[in-house]
């Protein structure tokens, strides 16, 4: 993404959702959508489980950088998850968010 490799604050991330369970086990919620920050604000250094760069340069976007993120164990505050069709409660648990969200979320990604 523009930007990502060097100045990019912050970034809208899918990722799946895996809660812990009182067994230990994670229990997957599917891909959802995060907002994260990326990096300090003031410092502009990345922030701990977080790694970026640039890729260098491009043909045809000269004027705009491009670059790679990865996430290492990173674990991002419930008030994060952009939770249009469901919520990680306080206790920990997953609610949904109303009826046929799934359909919903997945005519999101037809033409």
């Amino acid at each position: 993404p523009k930007g990502v490799g060097r100045t990019v604050t912050h970034a809208v991330v899918y990722a799946r959702l895996r809660l812990p369970q009182p067994n230990g086990t994670l229990d997957d919620k599917g891909v959802r959508a995060f907002m994260v920050q990326l990096r300090d604000i003031e410092t502009g250094e990345n922030l701990p489980g977080v790694r970026s760069g640039d890729i260098g340069p491009t043909i045809g976007a000269v004027a705009s950088e491009q670059g790679w993120v990865v996430f290492d164990r990173l674990r991002v505050p419930r008030d994060a998850l952009l939770c249009r069709y469901g919520e990680v409660l306080p206790d920990g648990s997953f609610e949904k968010g109303g009826q046929g969200t799934e359909k919903r979320g997945y005519s999101t990604m037809m033409k």
